[in-house]
């Protein structure tokens, strides 16, 4: 933790690495949001058994 604390303090756009980290986390919880959301399980299981048929 060190490391990163003297690494980061010399770091002058701190701001922009807070909301590039917002952005990211909030696309990661979107991604998460539309992956599990209600009625995407037969879509998957459709897609997954797309490469078995014939």
């Amino acid at each position: 933790m060190k490391l990163v604390r003297l690494a980061l303090s010399d770091y002058p756009f701190v701001d922009l690495s807070v909301i590039g980290f917002l952005i990211f986390f909030l696309i990661f919880c979107g991604m998460l949001f539309w992956i599990f959301r209600k009625g995407s399980k037969k879509f998957y299981n459709d897609m997954s058994n797309l490469p078995l048929e014939d």
